[in-house]
């Protein structure tokens, strides 16, 4: 984005961060995964969804601000 929509950008994050307080697991359960070439961290498919409708919802109020 560019540097003249940060704080809006910022606004946003703030927005849905407050909207969805008390919705995530704390803590977040990562299951720890590596190997010779590769090292990551991995969430259940059900914590998959909610991180991804944070995402959708961060996504809209960037949008709407931006």
């Amino acid at each position: 984005c560019a540097d003249s929509k940060v704080d809006a950008l910022c606004e946003a994050l703030q927005a849905v961060v407050g909207q969805w307080r008390g919705r995530f697991p704390s803590p977040l359960p990562l299951e720890f995964y590596s190997s010779s070439n590769f090292i990551g961290l991995f969430v259940e498919e059900k914590v998959a969804e909610v991180i991804k409708s944070f995402a959708a919802d961060f996504a809209t109020e960037a949008a709407s601000k931006a």
